[in-house]
């Protein structure tokens, strides 16, 4: 056993000779940081306006760093985003294609927002800032995108609409109950939908409000949120969703839901063994006292 367990350090040690030194970490791309994350800009057809995005540098390190717009959409009801590459210059101008910042440094880059005279409704962009760490005065590559979303609104003929697709609750819970909302943009421009949910008991009486908020919903899209009531439930519920905005109709819809939470059940059923056995007590403590007068 002895000369083996040599053998086996003998073959590591020669391995561990033969293998190449590698470097325990990799140069990535530098992070920066970049402010607002979202701009909003409501302008007529033909009319343009300015926006600023500032950029920071936090690293030691002096970087380049190169923009560019894309357009963006969602792809699913829980707002996961995919960028659509093309020329969105009647959109968006940007001041510099390449600029470079150094280590701390913040710049603020202006750009201007374009809305062409034959467009309407909500257009959707993105403007990415790719950075590559300056070494010896050149840099090796650019990588490592963040954004900063545009959400250009083009005054007209706007519709801001929108409609209830889902509201689910099962109507049988073992637990505390949990409420999906799902809601779809019929519109032609982005909308931010916010509210309030109403959960009445079997006597009709309000017994808790959640206020719920959403974030943008792209035209034609959907977007799912899910709620739980955190209250301790017991029987038969209503609740009721009203979506609330100015400048549209308030949509209402009501479910009716019963619960059989654990825990209010052990109360009450431990509330009910406690009457039984007063109950008990109190008809024998009678019977007693009448067995007692007979004698």
């Amino acid at each position: 056993m002895k000369r083996i367990g040599w053998k086996i350090y003998l073959i590591l040690f020669i391995a561990f000779l033969l293998v190449p030194v590698l470097p325990i970490c990799a140069q990535g791309p530098v992070a920066i940081t970049i402010s607002p994350l979202k701009s909003f800009f409501s302008i007529e057809p033909g009319q343009k306006t300015q926006g600023s995005i500032f950029i920071s540098n936090p690293s030691t390190k002096k970087l380049r760093v190169k923009p560019r717009v894309v357009s963006f959409e969602t792809i699913d009801d829980q707002g996961t985003l995919q960028i659509n590459e093309g020329d969105f210059s009647d959109y968006i101008r940007l001041p510099v294609s390449v600029f470079e910042l150094e280590a701390d440094q913040k710049r603020e880059i202006k750009f201007e927002v374009i809305a062409p005279q034959n467009a309407n409704g909500g257009q959707y962009l993105s403007v990415l800032f790719a950075t590559d760490v300056i070494e010896d005065g050149a840099g090796s590559f650019f990588s490592g995108e963040v954004g900063s979303l545009v959400f250009l609104e083009i005054l007209g003929e706007l519709k801001r609409e929108i409609k209830i697709k889902n509201f689910d609750v099962d109507p049988i819970n073992w637990k505390k109950p949990k409420i999906k909302v799902t809601l779809k943009n019929t519109g032609n421009t982005h909308l931010a939908p916010f509210g309030e949910m109403k959960i009445y008991n079997w006597r009709q009486k309000q017994i808790d409000l959640i206020p719920f908020y959403f974030p943008e919903i792209l035209p034609g899209k959907e977007r799912t949120v899910e709620y739980e009531v955190y209250k301790n439930l017991l029987g038969k519920y209503t609740a009721e969703l009203n979506l609330i905005n100015d400048g549209w109709d308030l949509v209402t819809e009501k479910r009716q839901f019963w619960v059989f939470d654990k825990g209010p059940m052990v109360i009450v059923l431990c509330g009910l063994v406690v009457l039984i056995f007063i109950i008990t007590f109190f008809i024998k403590s009678l019977k007693r006292r009448k067995h007692a007068k007979k004698k």
